[in-house]
């Protein structure tokens, strides 16, 4: 980039800062889009965010707001389990072996982003997420809803942690970021937010999936329920879950901004990969802290609960146009775990950062979505897109069957709409916290800023040139960076 071109940049990103002053203290949602972005006089600030980042009281968007229709849901109607049904067996077969042929063209021509070091990046990244139940999660590994031989010792050797829930709160949010959670909320356990079953037994090939199905269905997996015991269990025939649980710890792991830029590709890949696997160890790791207190905790990944929902509930982000989080420090470059508890501590408010606002009049994501699965509608709306949707709530919802079909046919996973959201900017600049005020403050611009966004070139860099630049940028530990005291040109 050019000196001219830096400093232009800087000049805007000064003059739409200037203009989020101007504009904050008219900031208003008119259509209900989300209670969770009223900008009510004498709103709380939360805590080690900016001034203008707020509490609110409920959301409306992230199942805040739930109908007669919503019930637990049930994985098996979700797209990994039944792509197959929904778009059909001839395109499922399609897309999978246009999937292997792209894979083997990748390694042979050693296409940048697809060679073999590009796959084994990715591979690597995935160690410990596939030996703790791959993305799902189970009660495996260091995923386990018991305590381990060591920590049963140490419980019998000191008193039970009594300290008030405020405090155990603070206690719970420091041990996890020690652990490498980026962002940590506590949110009231609801148990409609608790799937009906675990994680939907996987099937390697299209004939054993057929073979699989009862009454044409898919079976699900072993029910999740609630009993009156004292601690959490798992058998062959179900997942127990004692009464006295009543607090999720949702936790935030980064991914490297500038490794998801280059998706859709292996590299694009390894930060997905690794955000998975840095979810196993934080949230084992939190669940064992939580049990060395004296009390119980169970540690998940993504197939037993809302967990973005959770996440929204908690204060970590608000729900967006991808119907995934974003937060405001990371925009969506995040992987949620969480952790079950019956440990008292105190609960956070949801946020109110304009995000959702922001996602109404932006759509770039649906843009930049090579399956088209994104929504373009202006607003969120309470119709599902299929049954791969749960009803019951308000959302973008997503044409998740398009996305997964992509995916099969990349044989690999995708994240263009994470990495062409304007929200994914690296969080220590000052001149990006300039436009996220005024995102926040002053909604009505977010049409510009959007533009401005793609004009400056934002968003994936998944040219051949880039993908190589990749292994030279000497990136700083897990590949992020912070950017600490910079200011990005």
């Amino acid at each position: 980039m050019s000196l001219n071109e830096a400093s232009t940049r800087r000049r805007f990103l000064k003059t739409v800062g200037a203009a989020g002053l101007a504009g904050g203290g008219v900031y208003s949602v008119r259509d209900g889009v989300s209670r969770a972005a009223s900008r009510e006089a004498g709103t709380p600030r939360i805590k080690g965010r900016p001034f203008w980042v707020r509490q609110a009281d409920e959301v409306t968007l992230g199942l805040g707001e739930l109908t007669e229709d919503y019930k637990r849901w049930d994985p098996v109607n979700n797209c990994f389990a039944r792509l197959p049904d929904y778009i059909g067996k001839d395109r499922y077969l399609k897309v999978t072996a246009l999937g292997a042929e792209n894979a083997g063209k990748g390694v042979a021509e050693k296409r940048p982003g697809w060679s073999v070091r590009d796959a084994a990046l990715s591979n690597g990244g995935s160690l410990v997420n596939f030996s703790s139940g791959g993305m799902d999660g189970d009660s495996v590994g260091i995923l386990k809803w018991n305590p381990t031989e060591w920590t049963e010792q140490f419980r019998a050797q000191h008193d039970k942690y009594d300290e008030p829930p405020g405090i155990a709160a603070r206690d719970v949010k420091a041990a996890a970021r020690l652990y490498g959670a980026a962002l940590v909320g506590i949110a009231p356990l609801d148990r409609r937010l608790i799937f009906s079953h675990g994680p939907t037994p996987r099937h390697p090939d299209l004939d054993e999936f057929e073979r699989a199905k009862v009454n044409g269905k898919p079976p699900s997996g072993k029910p999740i329920v609630f009993e009156d015991v004292e601690r959490p269990y798992v058998t062959d025939e179900k997942y127990v879950i004692p009464d006295s649980f009543n607090r999720v710890v949702v936790l935030a792991n980064r991914m490297s901004p500038e490794t998801m830029y280059r998706v859709p590709s292996r590299i694009g890949g390894a930060a997905s990969y690794f955000g998975y696997s840095a979810m196993s160890w934080t949230a084992g790791s939190v669940a064992e802290f939580i049990r060395s207190l004296g009390y119980e905790a169970i540690p998940l990944k993504n197939g037993f609960l809302m967990t973005v929902a959770y996440a929204v509930q908690s204060g970590l982000g608000e729900l967006s146009r991808t119907n995934r989080l974003v937060t405001y420090e990371y925009g969506p470059m995040v992987r949620l775990s969480t952790v079950l508890t019956d440990l008292p501590m105190a609960t956070d408010k949801p946020m109110d950062a304009g995000i959702a606002e922001f996602c109404r009049r932006c759509g770039k994501c649906a843009q930049a979505c090579p399956a088209g699965a994104i929504s373009f509608d202006r607003d969120p709306s309470w119709e599902v897109k299929g049954p791969w949707n749960n009803p019951g709530h308000k959302a973008w919802f997503l044409d998740a069957p398009k996305c997964l079909a992509y995916w099969r046919e990349l044989n690999s996973s995708c994240s263009i709409c994470f990495a062409s959201c304007p929200w994914s900017k690296k969080d220590r600049s000052w001149a990006h916290s300039l436009v996220k005020m005024t995102a926040a403050t002053t909604p009505a611009i977010g049409g510009l800023l959007r533009r401005m966004n793609d004009a400056f070139g934002y968003g994936p860099k998944n040219s051949p040139k880039e993908q190589e630049k990749w292994w030279e940028l000497e990136l700083p530990e897990y590949g992020i960076d912070t950017m600490q005291g910079k200011t990005e040109v």
